[in-house]
């Protein structure tokens, strides 16, 4: 959802943050609230991922088939990721998908204030 919103946003000279984050497996029911705003240096047209916040917040995982490690592997690794465990290169990806933060620990205290 979070990545989804980040694309979307890139596409149009913005950047996203998440603030909150929820999931209730009841549904299921996912929820984030986002602060949206400006790229620094929007350019009209395609943009790269190593542009923008995506390059270090939307990536894929990697899953190793040898000794069932997982790690993040970015945009820049496809290809040529290695288990970061035991080496091997016998790995399955998954994404791309939100790796980057689901909360802003500020706005949690001050929900966790008002709520008091």
């Amino acid at each position: 959802l979070i990545g989804a919103a980040a694309c979307e946003a890139a596409m149009h000279g913005l950047t996203v943050q998440p603030l909150f984050s929820l999931y209730s497996f009841h549904g299921p029911v996912f929820r984030c609230m986002l602060r949206v705003a400006p790229r620094a240096h929007h350019s009209r047209g395609r943009v790269s991922p190593s542009e923008f916040q995506l390059a270090e917040d939307y990536a894929f995982t990697g899953h190793c088939n040898e000794c069932t490690h997982s790690q993040v592997v970015p945009w820049t690794e496809l290809g040529r990721a290695t288990c970061g465990s035991c080496g091997s290169c016998n790995m399955s990806m998954n994404g791309p998908m939100w790796v980057g933060p689901l909360h802003d620990v500020p706005t949690l205290e001050a929900m966790a204030e008002l709520a008091d």
